[in-house]
């Protein structure tokens, strides 16, 4: 096995329960503009079934990018949930690298609101470390109680093997 070309720690902040809900932390937050990749989880009433999309924005806001973003349609009256996340080293956020960790979580999660990227990889071994946060960007989700986070909390892809290893959850060790 080779060495990982790239590491990538990723901030997801949420939930934000609805498009207004995500619009006003956009404005009162400092740091909204960092973020550049989102996670979609919905429910469709009397439905047991979770939906869930990856998208990813490089030149607006995560909640304009949304609004015009055609998968809008079909859940803007459903209980849906957003996480907005960024590149935990603020460099790391360009365009070659916000598409090969969109590639990844979307080969690697089958989201099924998705229709392209199910099956690509990207062109290197790259690693990404998810980690939840709430509002705030401060306070670590110690448990898991939204969908979205059944996203692996580390996601590897070997490229000389073709292989995508996960590990569903960090745990703190005292």
């Amino acid at each position: 096995m080779n060495d990982i070309d790239k590491i990538f720690m990723i901030q997801w902040i949420g939930p934000f329960l609805n498009l207004d809900e995500l619009k006003n932390w956009e404005k009162e937050s400092s740091i909204s503009k960092e973020f550049c990749l989102y996670l979609l989880s919905d429910k469709e009433y009397r439905k047991r079934d979770t939906s869930f999309y990856c998208g990813k924005t490089e030149m607006e806001i995560v909640s304009t990018r949304f609004k015009n973003h055609k998968k809008y349609e079909l859940i803007k009256d459903r209980d849906f949930n957003i996480w907005v996340g960024r590149f935990s080293f603020n460099k790391n956020a360009i365009s070659e690298n916000i598409d090969m960790v969109e590639t990844l979580i979307i080969s690697h999660w089958q989201p099924n609101l998705n229709e392209k990227k199910k099956a690509y990889y990207p062109g290197l071994a790259i690693c990404i470390l998810n980690s939840w946060y709430k509002k705030d960007a401060k306070t670590r989700y110690i448990n898991r109680v939204y969908p979205v986070q059944q996203l692996d909390d580390v996601i590897f892809y070997d490229i000389n093997s073709n292989v995508v290893w996960g590990a569903e959850r960090l745990k703190k060790r005292n």
